[in-house]
């Protein structure tokens, strides 16, 4: 008497995403292997798929599970991927680029008398006047100035979206 003939193979399939993770509107690629199958059939609106193997492009919009069912000869077998989505990051906000006015009242004196040297800063971190008046209070504040002739007065400011005069 001939031994029985040997049982048909169990099918295996594995299914893959690369990358794991992505963005909302990214996209990831779904892969899939098979030995011994007939058929392979993805969920999640991927539906049957060729064999051995393949891959296809992917894109939803949160996370999600896919799940294979793979028939063959020797029964049925399953296997399942989960693709992370995450929510959209918005690059970080540009830093505003920091901003100074100067202002002098009187804005014209005579030798001898003087001016009140005025300024007003947005996004800065400090402010540097020339003519000797050095680093200032802020975001604003007013010296007392008597410059012995005409004068320009220039104000450096600097804060975290760079510098500004």
């Amino acid at each position: 008497m001939l031994p029985p003939p040997p049982l048909p193979a169990e099918p295996t399939c594995s299914l893959s995403v690369l990358p794991s993770t992505i963005e909302e509107g990214e996209s990831s690629t779904l892969s899939w292997e098979t030995t011994d199958a007939t058929s392979l059939t993805i969920n999640q609106g991927i539906g049957e798929v060729t064999l051995p193997s393949g891959s296809q492009e992917v894109s939803p919009l949160e996370t999600i599970t896919y799940t294979g069912t793979v028939m063959g000869p020797g029964g049925s077998n399953t296997c399942s991927v989960t693709l992370t989505v995450g929510p959209l990051v918005p690059p970080p906000p540009e830093e505003e680029i920091p901003e100074c006015s100067l202002s002098v009242l009187p804005s014209t004196i005579e030798e001898g008398e003087s001016s009140t040297l005025s300024w007003e800063t947005t996004d800065a971190t400090s402010l540097t006047i020339n003519q000797g008046i050095g680093e200032v209070t802020l975001p604003s504040g007013s010296q007392e100035v008597s410059p012995l002739e005409t004068i320009t007065y220039t104000g450096t400011v600097i804060g975290p979206g760079g510098s500004n005069t």
